[in-house]
Parts: C-alpha cells; sequence; structure tokens
C-alpha cells in the first residue's frame, strides 16, 4: 500500500498530470443505496472534542476527562506509532470501552487513498476477531489531510463502512499537502498563509463543502478543524470577555474593540460559525475554556445533535474547485512567521514534547508542516516579497532565522546553556529541511532519521555520561 502511495507521486510527478475523480471507483460513488453503519449513541454528538492531547500530560489529560466535551484526540507520532497505538490500546482496553459504551474511537490521520482505508479495515476486522468483539464495535475518523485523498472521500466511507465514525477536514495539513504533492510546479505556488488562506478561500471552502456532501449522503459525521486559539488567563479581563464574545456571538473583526492586529488574526482563525453554516457536526478546540462557548455556538446554530440532514444535494464540486490556489503573494511578516513556528516546533520536538505555544494560539506538527512547507517552495521558485520585491532565497531565510534568535528565546524560556544548545540545533535543522532539493515528504520522519538529531543525541548523552558539555555545534 505505501509502495502504491509513493508510485502514484511518482507519476504525477512525471506526468504532470492533475488529481480527479477515479475511474474505476465510480460505481461506488453512483450507488445512492449504501449508508455507513450507525454509530453509537456516544458518539452521535461530536460538537466539540479536544485536540492535541496527550496522555503524558497527566494534568491536562485529567482536566480533559473531566470536562464537558463530547472527546479528545490523542496521537502517536513515532512510526510505528499507528499499529502500535491501536493494538496496545485495544489489546488493554477495547472490552472495557465497548463495554461502557465509550469505544474503541479512534482518529486514522495521513490516510490517501481508498487501499489505505480498506487495509485499516481489515486490520480491524481481523483485531475484533482476535479479541472476541462484534464486528463494527472499533470506530474510526478518517482525516482527510490530503489533496489526494479529497477525491476519494466516497470510497474511503465505503471501505470503512461497518467502522465508520465519520470524516474530518482540517485547514493547514491539507493545505500542507498541495506543496507535498504539487509543490515544485508553479501553479501550485501557495500564497501568505497569514493573509491568504483561510476557510473562506475557494479550494479549502470546496473541500470542506465537499466532505459534509458525501458524509451526510451516506450517514457519516463530518467534523471540521481545531481552534487554536488559548483564552487569556484572567476570565474577567476584558480582553478575555472581547474573545468569548466573538466567538460566540460571530462579530465581524471590524466591530471589536481596538486591540493588536495578532488578536484580530487569531479571532479570525478561532470563528467557526462558516463551519457549522457549511453543515459540520462539530470540531475541536485546544483550550478547554473553549468547550461551553462552542457548545453554545452549535446549540444556537444547529438545533440538534448532528446535521445530518443538511444533504447538500444542490452541491457541485468540481476538480477544479479543489485544486485552484488563492491568489496573493508572500509577506516579510508570513515568512518571519513561518520560520518561528518551524523552528519552534522542531525545538519542542526535541524537547519530548509535540506541541508549543505562540503568540496566543498552540502550534503542533499541522502548522509546523505548513511553515516549513511554504519556505521550501518560496525558496524554490524565488518568489519576490510583496514588501520591498526582495528575492526569497536560502540566504534570506537564514539571515532572518538569526534576526529572530532573541524572539526564538524568548519563546522557549531559554535558561541554560542545554536550551541554547537545543534552539540552536533547532534552527540548523530548520535550516537543512528547506534547503532541500527534494521536499522531505513528513517533517518528523525526516527529524527522526536526520543526521543532526542523532549528533544532537549522541551529544547528550555524552555530556550527561562525561559529568559536562562539550560544544560541537
Amino acid at each position: 500500500v505505501l509502495k502504491m502511495r509513493t508510485l502514484r507521486k511518482v507519476q504525477l510527478d512525471l506526468t504532470g498530470e492533475l488529481p480527479d475523480f477515479r475511474k474505476d471507483t465510480a460505481h461506488i460513488r453512483s450507488d445512492p443505496s449504501w449508508r455507513v453503519s450507525p454509530v453509537p449513541s456516544r458518539l452521535q454528538c461530536r460538537h466539540v472534542d479536544i485536540g492535541d492531547l496527550s496522555p503524558c500530560d497527566t494534568k491536562r489529560l485529567t482536566q480533559g476527562l473531566r470536562s464537558p466535551a463530547q472527546g479528545i484526540q490523542v496521537k502517536g507520532r513515532e512510526v510505528p506509532g499507528p499499529l502500535f497505538d491501536f493494538g496496545l490500546l485495544m489489546f488493554h482496553n477495547a472490552k472495557h470501552l465497548f463495554e461502557t459504551e465509550s469505544g474503541p474511537f479512534f482518529y486514522l490521520s495521513k490516510v490517501e487513498s481508498y487501499l489505505e482505508a480498506n487495509l485499516w479495515n481489515r486490520v480491524f476486522v481481523w483485531t475484533e476477531d482476535r479479541l472476541g468483539l462484534p464486528v463494527g464495535s472499533t470506530k474510526a475518523t478518517v482525516l482527510i489531510e490530503c489533496v489526494l485523498a479529497s477525491f476519494e472521500m466516497e470510497e474511503i466511507l465505503y471501505e470503512l463502512r461497518e467502522h465508520s465514525a465519520g470524516l474530518n477536514c482540517g485547514i493547514w495539513d491539507y493545505s500542507a499537502s498541495f506543496v507535498n504533492k504539487f509543490g515544485h510546479r508553479p501553479d501550485f505556488l501557495l500564497p501568505d498563509r497569514s493573509k491568504y488562506v483561510n476557510m473562506e478561500k475557494h479550494f479549502l471552502r470546496s473541500y470542506m463543502d465537499l466532505l459534509v456532501q458525501t458524509c451526510h449522503r451516506r450517514g457519516a459525521l463530518a467534523t471540521g478543524g481545531m481552534a487554536a486559539l488559548l483564552l487569556p488567563r484572567d476570565s474577567k479581563s476584558a480582553l478575555y470577555k472581547t474573545v468569548v464574545n466573538t466567538v460566540t456571538r460571530q462579530e465581524t473583526v471590524n466591530m471589536m474593540p481596538d486591540y493588536s492586529a495578532e488578536l484580530t488574526y487569531l479571532c479570525n482563525k478561532v470563528l467557526k460559525l462558516l463551519e457549522i453554516k457549511a453543515g459540520v457536526d462539530g470540531f475541536m478546540v485546544y483550550d478547554v475554556n473553549l468547550i461551553e462557548p462552542m457548545q453554545r455556538l452549535f446549540q444556537q446554530h444547529s438545533k440538534s445533535q448532528s446535521q445530518l440532514h443538511q444533504l447538500r444535494s444542490g452541491l457541485t464540486v468540481t476538480p477544479e474547485d479543489l485544486l485552484t490556489m488563492p491568489a496573493g503573494g508572500v509577506t516579510l511578516n508570513g515568512l518571519m512567521y513561518n520560520i518561528a513556528v518551524g523552528v519552534l516546533f522542531i525545538e519542542a520536538w526535541l524537547s519530548g514534547r509535540g506541541h508549543f505555544f505562540y503568540r496566543g494560539q498552540v502550534e503542533d506538527s499541522a502548522t509546523a508542516e505548513i511553515s516549513r512547507s511554504q519556505v521550501w517552495q518560496w525558496i524554490r521558485h524565488q518568489v519576490k516579497l510583496e514588501d520591498d520585491g526582495r528575492t526569497v532565497s536560502c540566504g534570506m531565510v537564514k539571515s532572518l532565522a538569526q534576526d529572530l534568535v532573541a524572539d526564538l528565546r524568548a519563546a522557549t524560556h531559554c535558561q541554560t546553556q542545554r536550551d541554547e544548545e537545543r534552539l540552536m540545533t533547532a534552527i540548523i535543522m530548520f535550516l537543512e529541511v528547506v534547503k532541500k532539493s527534494d521536499f522531505p515528504e513528513f517533517l518528523t520522519t525526516y527529524l527522526y532519521l536526520d543526521h543532526t538529531f542523532l549528533s544532537s543525541q549522541r551529544l547528550h548523552e555524552e555530556r550527561v555520561r562525561d559529568g559536562g558539555y562539550r560544544a560541537r555545534l
């Protein structure tokens, strides 16, 4: 299956062709009779899940379990993470989860084709048989994070129809997949995400609309992306109330008091009314304080546990709708923001964390992927900055990374020599990634296998063994 994924990418590169809806599976899409199996009652309301919750953060995990959220997302990262995490959880917990009507439920990330969904379905059936569970007791939500998968959504649902909990759409991994698959083509130059890329843009809105239509047509739930905003700590402050009011009342940002441009941007990102009106059945938040405001938002506008009644039957989405890039250029601020996010993710990753906080929101592998993807693509195509016409180059990116060191130190709370060494290593590794002639498919896979990371680990081991630090950078 993985070789088929690689072959498909090679074929697209060699032929210059564009993806389309498959002819050999047209019978699945044209057959109106099939539906996914109904989900258990525990999954029928998916309004708000907590995203990016790691079991190793026991305080936050406990907080999440005690919250009124409908569910929590726990992600495994290291290969062979998916099968290892699945097997471990099923072996120890599946029967108990099933008996208490609390699972077993999963998210499947990075699925690119119905062949991969078929493989997961076989894994589920095999496991249920070995553990004595009824067929279909395992449910999975597939994250449509790759542009190629958006052309096979019905087929993916069909393969998992006994085990489906629906499909999920999100903005940054999906946008990054365009660079992954077509980044060398000038027609697929993705503009500054901070300024020109959001769910209102045609290619992303078409993707969300198609996902909702596909799911509801087949009786499956459609969920949206994560609101990454972190609310101010002081719940009694005017700023806190303004953000919550903006979220729950959907005021336009122009109507807000004159707070910083940064806050304006964050509030724009967290407005989820667009997704609700598009028909999504739920989405994720990071900040547990956003759970109840978001639940109220659903109660006000959806009036039920789900929006399965919104069939979007008059909607037609074409390949052109899914593949047309938004207009726009590149700004110096957007370039520096991408550099900062990419470096800080690598620093967090070297620290054993999968996410970090920057400028009032949570950042994770999804935002790191789009950040490093855009920098790689802008260097490759030698784009010019809107600000002053300078050409984005490896030298410029290196210079800007050096200019950002003070800001990065503050963001990572650098206090020790080891902290400084880890940050400098992260900068070096980020520059290596964006300078590569061939695009590394996944950032985390590249980091695990890269010599710089291995050298950094050996250096740390030597420091511990020798009781001191010997600089080699």
